[in-house]
């Protein structure tokens, strides 16, 4: 009796064994950008029934979204429901989508122009159809944010040009860009979860488009959401927690007539406690928004690796992406203590880490005194 009941026993573990769905990943370069026509591929876990693929792809702006991460009523997908069954899909059938080999790899070509302006933040959907041979389905969409650009900018690559065989870009006319104090704000959801939120002073030289960014840490007050966008919700922290850095780039004018912008790559080191994070070799791509009330910046934020670490043990992650925004602050959303880009000492504001060019100010976009 007791060997039959081990018999039995046995064999309802097995029946009840837990068969995890397929998981979806996307392949591509750590900053995010993929140029146009480049191949974007999409590997999952095991096997995935052809007829389970679906994607959508939807505007990355972070203003679309609500607090929660969800899209607004008023959004509506740039590309709706296409699978590689009725591919090609989207503007003049633009969208190519194919499986490789043993259905564990599907690829996607983007054609000029099928998902909008270049350098547009854009999201990528795979819905919770995708299923295995078995028919067990994911359950709920992925989500992968990304920009599809005309030429690529590595900013990882070590490239060093001879100064006499390039030819000197002048600019006739003023960029005239936006410059002030902003608000950015990006929510990372992998490897970790972690939102990021800074008060920041723009800079930008108007001639040849060298931008600084100052940004010193924003914290949701108490009973905020941890992801807010909102200036209300937010406070500058000053102590000895808080930490400034910079970004620094440059805007330029694409094909189109329109602001776009890059910066270079930097780290962003903090230590809290026992917590240790880096985002190593961050950088941003995007688009410049000037034709509402204030103005925006919406791009990618992408990391070339994340290290994390608790009471010393340390992990690094691979290279992740996040669709980020900058918007201006009305003047009674700027914190009474915000360090300014020109200030010759913006680190006495606050009492924690606080990293700057290694000339400051820059003099590529700070006046010099008479």
């Amino acid at each position: 009796m007791r060997n039959l009941a081990y018999l039995l026993m046995a064999g309802l573990l097995a029946a009840c064994t837990y068969n995890p769905p397929p998981e979806v990943t996307l392949d591509g370069p750590a900053n995010g950008l993929f140029e146009v026509d480049e191949t974007i591929v999409l590997r999952f876990s095991e096997p995935v029934l052809k007829s389970s693929l679906e994607i959508r792809v939807w505007p990355g702006q972070k203003d679309l979204y609500d607090v929660e991460g969800e899209f607004l009523d008023s959004v509506e997908p740039i590309l709706d429901i296409c699978t590689a069954l009725t591919s090609p899909c989207g503007a003049g059938d633009g969208v190519k989508l194919s499986f490789v080999g043993d259905r564990r790899e599907a690829q996607l070509v983007v054609s000029p122009e099928s998902l909008g302006p270049f350098g547009k933040p854009l999201v990528l959907e795979v819905t919770g159809a995708l299923a295995d041979d078995s028919g067990h389905k994911k359950g709920v969409s992925h989500f992968f944010d990304f920009q599809i650009v005309q030429e690529k900018w590595d900013p990882f690559a070590d490239v060093i040009e001879d100064d006499s065989t390039t030819e000197e870009v002048v600019i006739t006319e003023p960029l005239n860009v936006w410059e002030g104090p902003v608000l950015m704000h990006a929510d990372f959801t992998s490897p970790i979860k972690l939102s990021q939120q800074f008060y920041c002073d723009l800079n930008v030289n108007q001639m040849t488009g060298d931008f600084v960014l100052l940004l010193t840490d924003a914290d949701p007050i108490e009973g905020a959401p941890l992801n807010t966008n909102k200036p209300e919700e937010l406070y500058q922290d000053t102590g000895d927690e808080a930490f400034i850095f910079v970004i620094h780039g440059v805007v330029s004018i694409n094909p189109e007539g329109e602001k776009v912008f890059e910066s270079e790559p930097v780290t962003l080191f903090q230590s809290i406690g026992p917590i240790t994070f880096e985002l190593r070799d961050m950088v941003t791509a995007g688009h410049i928004d000037e034709t509402g009330e204030i103005a925006r910046w919406d791009g990618t934020l992408a990391v070339k690796e994340v290290y994390y670490e608790v009471n010393g043990q340390g992990t690094l992650y691979p290279s992740d992406q996040a669709n980020f925004e900058v918007f201006e602050l009305l003047p009674e959303q700027i914190p009474e203590k915000l360090p300014y880009v020109c200030d010759p000492d913006p680190c006495s504001v606050v009492g924690g880490r606080c990293d700057l060019l290694p000339v400051w100010p820059p003099p590529t976009v700070c006046p010099e005194e008479e």
